[in-house]
């Protein structure tokens, strides 16, 4: 039966199952957020009605490597450490090709891949490769990504949002006398001089800072 279907035809097979599929998410118990569930009966009725999804990659490939530094735990030394970071992105120009396997059909799409890693360049141009692929599939069938998208706050966070100073109302003392205290609550302006001025890079723009607070209450 699929060699009697143009490539139009298949495309439009597949698209009608994945709304059968997708449509009650409760009631097939799948999640939105990961699309794997949705991505494995999409390949399934590709290969039942012979059509493939190949990626032509442009010769256009963009690299850019960003150093900065962040705020991370260090088993060894037991506290919060500033480290160097470097964030490579990849983006590249593409075209997804819907191929007819029985016709030699073709249908060419436009499209980019875009990766980022912290520090390989190979696995953010592999993730560029994976998420391209993915999310122009379930696009291009209009699958409901709403957990997935860019702008939802609870999936994604930048490394801006680790920097020292967005410790001050969390960071907790691990050692001497101030040990499991939260800094912004320490009183002890002796204490806080001493680490000011002979602390680690972490703790003393947090200790001025909670000097700062306890002059303007004085």
């Amino acid at each position: 039966m699929s060699n009697k279907m143009n490539l139009r035809q298949k495309l439009f097979e597949i698209q009608k199952e994945v709304k059968f599929f997708v449509k009650d998410k409760d009631s097939f118990n799948y999640s939105y957020a990961s699309g794997t569930a949705v991505l494995s009966k999409v390949r399934s009725k590709m290969d039942e009605l012979g059509v493939m999804l190949e990626t032509h990659l442009e010769f256009n490939q963009e690299i850019t490597c960003d150093m900065f530094k962040k705020n991370a735990w260090d088993n060894k030394k037991r506290e919060m450490v500033e480290k160097r970071v470097v964030d490579t992105k990849v983006s590249q120009n593409c075209y997804m090709v819907w191929v007819d396997v029985d016709s030699g059909e073709e249908r060419k799409i436009p499209w980019a891949l875009m990766g980022q890693q912290d520090d390989d360049v190979s696995k953010a141009w592999g993730s560029g490769l994976t998420y391209s692929e993915r999310y122009f599939i379930l696009k291009y069938f209009k699958v409901p990504t709403d957990k997935d998208d860019p702008d939802n706050k609870e999936n994604h966070k930048s490394y801006q949002d680790e920097k020292p100073a967005d410790l001050y109302d969390t960071y907790t003392i691990k050692s001497g006398k101030m040990a499991g205290k939260l800094i912004k609550e320490i009183d002890d302006k002796g204490w806080l001089e001493y680490v000011a001025t002979k602390g680690n890079n972490q703790m003393k723009p947090m200790a001025i800072r909670r000097l700062n607070e306890l002059k303007g209450k004085s």
